[in-house]
């Protein structure tokens, strides 16, 4: 026995090494034309492009600036640290941090593999898992865009917690364990959204103990839970500071603009999109607006939970994968998924980046280890999303062709419309420009961007008071709107020089 342990060792090791080779082959092949990708008009300017702190790079008063800075309504410094250590290395080059952002996902397929075969401890299941993950379709968003560098970092931290700790765990280790807390606060610092990783610590748990034939009696009393005190007082302290910058930054939608029913209908109707969005992950969209639901829908979407649920629950002895990849994914979703509401969105793709782990670890288990008779269903599911990525990655090369895309699926998105309208600078796209700009405001009059895009297009038509009326607008809806108010400014000086030029000619 002595003799074959170390040989198998090695092999296993072998086979390790080779599976991570094969994700890492996998992401570049398919993810690698990112580097040929613009900024967007959507956030990216804000982030980046026209973010004077940001484009400065690396420095002490960046560094002070990253940590109180709530610009755009979120407080995740590690994030803003991470694009300007971009600008310092390679200069405001869209290409060389889009290959980050591909680096950043390439490196959380590889640390999901370990994690899963660490749980599970088979690596067939590992690598699947993992390749199902990194070629997913909702995978575009994170990589394809500058702007959601913190997605690809908090992931790429919370895995890392997770390894660290069940590690800890099973070699009683106070540095690892230290490590990991160190970690999960740097993952929060990335973007708050990872608070649910103590629950999800738990889940890890029982999903170790089921793998290797442990009891879970002890994972049911509360002693063995009080390691979990301090992630659970992290997690509370970034999420107050979140929700404090989200207020200051108006981000943060109040019960009057949304009541309570209407955001359980949005909770209701966005699990079962996020559910359906993993195995059917077609017609995409950079942005999806809220929208007034149907009426039943919301009802029919709860009472689709309840019986999931109901039916994982009572066949957990034969199929534990199944109730815990929907516990995951109830529990993962919770920061986004529409009680606390934050911006216009009704969901978002990039969202599912730590949700869509649950069912998709739990399905590939459930295939290959329990049900031998579908063990090639995640395998062949793995190249069709390869293929889906490759061909969808298109859209998201420049700003126009993201939100044609984004018109097309959907022709009453007011941002799409805004977005592509200021996207369309070419003279001879100035009456596609105007209709998008005029239809943007017609979808949504409240939207102050909107307002001030078709107030500048009147204002080089020399329409300068119906200009004024919408900067106006404008700026009552948002007055920190610089832009508008700088328009403003400006039409102000026209309408003068028109009046006196009127009064010169009649003289």
């Amino acid at each position: 026995m002595s003799k074959t342990g170390p040989h198998m060792a090695s092999k296993r090791d072998f086979k390790a090494f080779l599976s991570c080779l094969v994700i890492l082959l996998s992401v570049i092949l398919v993810f690698k034309q990112v580097s040929t990708f613009e900024f967007l008009n959507f956030d990216d300017n804000v982030y980046v492009t026209e973010n004077p702190v940001v484009m400065s790079g690396l420095s002490v008063e960046s560094v002070r600036w990253s940590f109180a800075s709530t610009l755009g309504g979120h407080w995740h410094p590690l994030s803003w640290l991470s694009l300007m250590l971009d600008v310092s290395l390679f200069g405001p080059d869209p290409s060389a941090m889009h290959l980050v952002n591909l680096g950043f996902h390439a490196i959380n397929a590889v640390l999901l593999f370990f994690l899963v075969n660490h749980v599970t401890g088979h690596l067939s299941v590992a690598l699947i898992s993992a390749l199902l993950f990194a070629m997913h379709p909702l995978r575009m968003e994170s990589v394809a865009w500058v702007s959601q560098r913190k997605d690809l970092l908090s992931l790429n931290l919370g895995l890392l917690t997770a390894l660290l700790y069940l590690g800890s765990q099973g070699k009683r280790s106070y540095v690892l364990y230290r490590c990991s807390l160190v970690a999960f606060l740097l993952a929060l610092l990335a973007k708050p959204t990872m608070i649910t990783m103590p629950v999800l610590l738990v889940l890890f748990e029982v999903a170790l103990c089921l793998s290797r034939g442990h009891d879970l009696g002890r994972l049911i009393t509360v002693p063995h839970h009080r390691n979990k005190i301090p992630y659970l007082l992290i997690a509370l302290a970034v999420a107050c500071l979140a929700v404090a910058s989200q207020s200051a930054g108006g981000g943060l939608r109040s019960f009057e603009d949304f009541s309570v029913l209407h955001r359980l209908e949005i909770v209701f109707t966005g699990y079962v999109t996020y559910l359906g969005k993993v195995f059917w992950p077609f017609q995409s969209s950079v942005f999806y607006p809220i929208v007034t639901l149907p009426s039943g829908l919301a009802f029919g979407s709860l009472l689709c939970l309840c019986i999931l649920t109901v039916v994982f629950w009572n066949v957990r002895a034969r199929y534990p994968e199944l109730v815990l990849s929907w516990l995951w994914f109830l529990v993962a979703l919770l920061p986004v998924i529409g009680f606390v509401m934050i911006g216009a969105q009704a969901v978002a793709d990039r969202w599912t980046q730590l949700s869509h782990i649950g069912p998709l670890v739990g399905l590939t288990h459930l295939c290959m280890r329990t049900l031998p008779r579908l063990r090639l269903l995640p395998l062949c599911c793995v190249p069709i999303f390869a293929v889906l990525t490759f061909y969808g990655l298109g859209a998201w090369k420049t700003s126009e062709s993201l939100f044609s895309k984004a018109v097309q699926l959907n022709p009453n998105n007011f941002l799409a419309h805004t977005n592509l309208g200021a996207a369309q600078l070419a003279p001879e796209q100035l009456k596609s420009r105007v209709h998008h700009f005029e239809e943007a405001v017609r979808l949504n009059p409240t939207y102050p961007e909107a307002l001030n895009n078709l107030g500048m297009v009147r204002a080089q038509e020399g329409r300068f008071f119906e200009a004024k009326g919408y900067f106006e607008k404008a700026l009552a809806l948002n007055p920190n709107l610089a832009a508008a108010r700088s328009n403003l400014i400006q039409v102000d000086v026209d309408l003068r020089a028109q009046s006196e030029g009127a009064r010169e000619y009649q003289y």
